[in-house]
């Protein structure tokens, strides 16, 4: 069962684990694609029209061999972003619903989750936190 469902590998999704990652948030990352896919479907040595400063997740991780880096350097940092700070990212899987579990409430026989998000490859529980979650999140900064 998880705190936090983020679907999507793009930046906002990367950086969303990132920072869940850091507090001690149990979560999970699904996209449909690969990790950064809508940078990935950009033309082959595409040069980004965004500088590294707009483009990087944490300081410093980006170095293009120019002022703006190419389709190939941005999604290499994304990956190793990934891959280094061990984030829990499942790719080539689809969300096909999020559904609410007895109305938001927790009932018996669903073990206390509240939300279940449902892909193409499984179904996976998380917990409706409310007001719960941002006081975990508030006592772990």
């Amino acid at each position: 069962m998880f705190d936090l469902v983020i679907i999507g590998a793009g930046p906002a999704g990367m950086s969303a684990a990132y920072e869940a990652k850091k507090r001690g948030l149990d979560y999970l990352v699904i996209e449909k694609g690969l990790i950064g896919n809508t940078v990935y479907n950009y033309p082959v040595g595409l040069t980004v029209f965004s500088t590294t400063n707009e483009l990087e997740l944490t300081p410093g991780g980006l170095k293009p061999a120019r002022e703006k880096p190419t389709r190939e350097e941005l999604l290499s940092y994304y990956v190793r972003f990934v891959l280094d700070n061990e984030l829990n990212v499942q790719t080539e899987e689809a969300v096909v619903e999020v559904r609410t579990v007895g109305r938001g409430v927790p009932s018996e026989d669903d073990n206390g989750t509240s939300f279940r998000v449902v892909t193409d490859k499984a179904e996976r529980a998380f917990r409706d936190w409310s007001d719960g979650l941002r006081a975990k999140v508030e006592r772990s900064r």
